[in-house]
């Protein structure tokens, strides 16, 4: 079960945290998942990072764009 939403930091970071449920409506819950599922499937994250190939390859940040 997962339960984490991700944030942005540095230029090319993507980190999973845990966020107070309390704060969240389900609704957020819901998408930070699916976020994470699609992130996952397309092998565009590696652990918690975005992988370096997305970093240095415009064709390859254009592709995340198409998803």
């Amino acid at each position: 079960k997962l339960e984490a939403v991700g944030d942005i930091v540095e230029p090319f970071h993507f980190i999973l945290h845990p966020k107070d449920e309390q704060n969240l409506i389900r609704e957020e819950q819901d998408k930070g998942k699916e976020l994470y599922s699609l992130l996952v499937q397309f092998e565009i994250t590696q652990g918690d990072t975005i992988r370096k190939i997305f970093r240095n390859s415009s064709q390859e940040r254009d592709k995340i764009e198409k998803i």
